[in-house]
């Protein structure tokens, strides 16, 4: 915990603001979907797909997350990744993989890429080094739209049109190195004011001891024998 205090009066105002937390998610929900196959439902393989071979052959990949179940609702999200662990890649060593949110809900077991959800903003571009594992997403804005309303997860593709890739990555059900939300987020700065002198007398004869709760002034000082606080 950092604190500041200032004396303003016979007033003392202490500003007190917590460290940083880190929390680690793995998803409540993943599938691939594939233009090429569209009725059909993948959210039960060991794997997630993000891929482009041509204008057919397209696969993206969808996760969700419980943020709320990790994160305080008044927390302010400084930093949010993706990792996820490479099980095959074919293409450059490095590409563009663009996250975007998802506005609609969706199931695990029947998503497809007929009924895939729709996306919306924020959506966040990140240029990955695809020789090292886990490949790291950026998804900080998108983590920040979810906090402390109904969220959907997001929507992973690379470039489509440009260069062939195929990149093949472990799912939840893969069981070992699952996908995972990395976040970083602080809890807002508090304000306490203490009324009184911390010290009084000449020579300091008495001090004010002062008691409070996290959030709360309670406004008790009451006055010891210096050296007894």
């Amino acid at each position: 915990m950092l604190w500041a205090g200032a004396g303003v009066g016979d007033k003392n105002v202490f500003l007190f603001s917590t460290s940083s937390t880190t929390v680690t998610l793995t998803p409540v929900a993943d599938a691939t979907i594939d233009y090429i196959s569209p009725n059909t439902n993948f959210g039960a393989q060991d794997t997630l797909e993000v891929q482009y071979r041509s204008s057919r052959q397209v696969r993206r990949a969808l996760l969700r997350f419980n943020l709320a179940a990790a994160v305080p609702s008044d927390a302010i999200i400084d930093l949010a990744r993706l990792e996820l662990y490479l099980e095959g890649y074919q293409g450059p060593n490095s590409i563009n993989l663009v996250a975007a949110r998802l506005t609609e809900d969706w199931i695990e077991s029947q998503v497809t890429w007929n009924n895939r959800p729709a996306t919306g903003d924020p959506v966040e571009a990140t240029l990955v080094d695809t020789t090292v594992s886990p490949v790291r997403v950026d998804v900080s804005d998108i983590v920040r739209a979810w906090h402390n309303v109904p969220h959907y997860g997001l929507e992973l593709r690379g470039p489509e049109g440009e260069t062939v890739y195929n990149l093949i990555v472990e799912s939840r059900e893969h069981g070992e190195m699952l996908p995972r939300l990395v976040v970083t987020y602080h809890l807002p700065a508090h304000t306490y004011t203490f009324t009184g002198n911390v010290y009084q007398g000449s020579p300091a004869r008495y001090q004010y001891a002062c008691r409070w709760r996290h959030r709360r002034t309670l406004g008790r000082c009451g006055r010891m024998a210096r050296g007894r606080v």
